[in-house]
């Protein structure tokens, strides 16, 4: 697994999202298991407009104090006038930001 910082423009992203915790580790085992549900119900083919149909992206967001955070799965897309039912749209602001590159399986 690759890991570079890059400076990045503003994005958007459609996907789907997890509400998870750091609290006894709840989220090493959710996050595994989220992506396993995405991948077998072909979520990412539901995706429109991605602007790099072979790059999925895996996304921590929204942390609170409690160890509470959101846990998105999805994908850059050149726009969000178009979100499938039981997808959310984020527009991702500018900023620095770590790159962790998985190929595989």
């Amino acid at each position: 697994m690759g890991t570079r910082i890059i400076e990045r423009a503003s994005f958007k992203v459609i996907g789907v999202e997890l509400q998870t915790t750091t609290c006894d580790g709840r989220n090493l085992e959710a996050i595994p298991e989220f992506w396993n549900s995405f991948i077998q119900k072909g979520l990412a083919a539901r995706i429109p407009h991605r602007t790099h149909p072979e790059v999925l992206m895996g996304m921590c967001a929204d942390f609170a104090n409690d160890g509470s955070f959101t846990y998105s799965i999805g994908a850059e897309v050149a726009r969000i006038d178009e979100v499938p039912d039981g997808m959310v749209a984020r527009t991702v602001p500018a900023a620095k930001y770590a790159v962790f590159t998985a190929k595989g399986k």
